[in-house]
């Protein structure tokens, strides 16, 4: 309660012996209550919740473990970053805390920096040496989210432009590039700046199964149920390429993204896993503009 209200003199009552009490009598907080948990988290991450540094820096200086992880794994720095507070984030970075420390969902410090739009700790992130390449994907994340400064400034610290994501469209769940997903979206800035950083402008989705479908294939699978069927179903679905950016573009309406892509010189007739191109798509939809565009630029009518 002392750190979460930062009540200094508390906290320093609490870490520090009274000095009328006889010097055989004194005792040492021990590490293990310096670092136990209080509810869901540690004192010091109900201090850095509080937003006081000079309670952290109490707790720091009484030997609290910077790396210690609460109930659901979290760590002071990613308290922190979820407080979006980079005077803390700085302090414990300065401290020594981990770079590595993630939470039970496997979300690292960075990832979360950039999903919260936290701009300016993600570039203190990268500046400490973070990659920008780590395996949650934070360059996806960012188009995700729509950050498009984000985007930029992982690009500038070379983030893979092609980079696998997870992402939804009305014929199933799917693995993406940035690219694809940001055109699935109409998001022109981050269509730019990928395309200027060389993304695969032709690159396609490709279907996938999530964590539920891999259980229920296999159960069926392994029950001998129409085995021969859903096995030639999981094969058909392994390879299963999906559309084009400028397929997801023009089957969501976005008119100028369609424009930026043809400006870059994407395979028009490219097709989705359902023979259908970015004019089908279209047509399909009614977008009118888009199908005149798509014309213009040679597009051919099946």
């Amino acid at each position: 309660m002392a750190c979460y209200f930062a009540i200094v003199p508390w906290v320093e009552i609490a870490l520090q012996w009274d000095r009328s009490i006889p010097r055989r009598v004194r005792v040492w907080p021990s590490r293990k209550t310096i670092d136990r948990t209080d509810g869901d988290r540690t004192p010091l991450g109900w201090a850095i919740t509080s937003g006081d540094k000079d309670t952290v820096q109490i707790l720091l200086d009484s030997g609290a473990d910077i790396d210690a992880r609460d109930r659901r794994w979290r760590t002071a720095l990613l308290y922190a970053v979820l407080q979006g507070s980079e005077p803390m984030v700085r302090l414990l970075l300065d401290s020594g805390a981990s770079l590595d420390s993630k939470n039970r969902q496997g979300a690292a410090a960075l990832t979360h920096a950039v999903s919260m739009g936290h701009e300016s700790i993600t570039r203190l992130l990268l500046e400490r040496g973070v990659s920008a390449n780590g395996r949650y994907r934070p360059l996806y994340v960012a188009v995700t989210s729509g950050h498009d400064g984000m985007v930029l400034l992982l690009l500038k610290y070379d983030a893979d432009v092609n980079i696998l994501g997870y992402g939804l469209d009305d014929d199933g769940f799917f693995k993406m590039t940035p690219l694809i997903r940001a055109a699935l979206a109409g998001q022109d800035t981050t269509v730019r700046q990928l395309l200027e950083k060389g993304a695969d402008a032709n690159a396609r989705a490709r279907w996938t199964f999530l964590r539920f479908h891999y259980s229920v294939f296999r159960q069926i699978i392994e029950g001998g149920r129409s085995s021969s069927v859903m096995r030639r179903v999981w094969e058909y679905h392994s390879a299963h390429k999906s559309g084009s950016a400028i397929v997801y573009a023009a089957k969501h309406g976005h008119t100028t993204t369609v424009q930026l892509l043809l400006d870059h010189g994407v395979d028009i007739n490219m097709k989705d896993g359902y023979g259908r191109t970015a004019l089908e798509c279209a047509a399909q939809n009614d977008f009118k503009e888009i199908e005149e565009l798509l014309l213009k630029y040679g597009s051919v009518e099946q």
